[in-house]
Parts: structure tokens; C-alpha cells; sequence
């Protein structure tokens, strides 16, 4: 692992996840999302089209931790969905991928998200 650039553990996990993109309105609209993986400093998400480099989204994460809440947060896409298609070689519908970096979260985000990561690394050894 000598060639690692993460600055957290991360998991590939299939989570359940919704977007949105804010709008000058106000007004949301949310897309259902699947995690592709994450750590305390992002995400990797499905989209319903290609999101550009830069785009701010409002996310809910559900983290199996707490089942009956949803995780609120706001990103910024730091990959193209184009690149991510090569390295993943896993968009096999219409759907797009994003890479996700977390956008101020709060300590206790943080820790969830950390907790859980280091849960299923102890439990699963990293991929499920």
C-alpha cells in the first residue's frame, strides 16, 4: 500500500444514498443513489447524468449504524464521471459515477462515518 493517496480508510460498500443539486430556488430535488464506497473524507456515487467538476450536491447517506436516520451532508464532485467509467469499469447501465469529497462535515459525521468504516474493515477485511 506504499502507492495509497487517501487520507482515510475507505470501504466499498453498497449503501443507499439521494442527491441533490441546489438550486437558485431553494427547492430541492432529490435522485436515489447507490454508494459505491466511502471514507470520513468521501464518497462514490451513481448519478442520473454526468456531473461536472466542481458541482455542489446535498446528500443523504443511510449508515447501516443508524437505520432510521439518514446521514445529512453537502459535497463537492472532484471526479468526471468519464474517468471514474475507466477506473471503475462499473457503470453498466445509463447511470453515471461521481467521486465525492465531504464539504464541512461536523466531528460527529466524521466519527459515524469513521466508526462504521472501521467496523466493517474489523468485520469483512474491506470489500462486500
Amino acid at each position: 500500500m506504499e502507492n495509497e493517496k487517501r487520507q482515510a480508510p475507505r470501504i466499498k460498500k453498497l449503501l443507499v444514498a439521494h442527491y441533490s443539486v441546489p438550486a437558485a430556488d431553494n427547492i430541492k430535488s432529490w435522485d436515489v443513489s447507490t454508494v459505491w464506497d466511502i471514507s470520513e473524507k468521501g464518497i462514490c456515487i451513481s448519478t442520473r447524468e454526468d456531473l461536472a467538476i466542481g458541482t455542489e450536491l446535498d446528500l443523504l447517506i443511510k449508515i447501516p449504524f443508524r437505520p432510521f436516520e439518514w446521514l445529512e451532508a453537502k459535497g463537492k464532485v472532484v471526479t468526471a464521471a468519464a474517468d471514474l467509467k475507466t477506473i471503475l469499469d462499473k457503470c453498466k447501465s445509463e447511470a453515471s459515477i461521481a467521486r465525492v469529497a465531504f464539504v464541512d462535515l461536523s466531528e460527529e459525521q466524521k466519527t459515524l462515518i469513521r466508526q462504521y468504516v472501521e467496523w466493517f474493515l474489523s468485520k469483512y477485511g474491506g470489500e462486500k
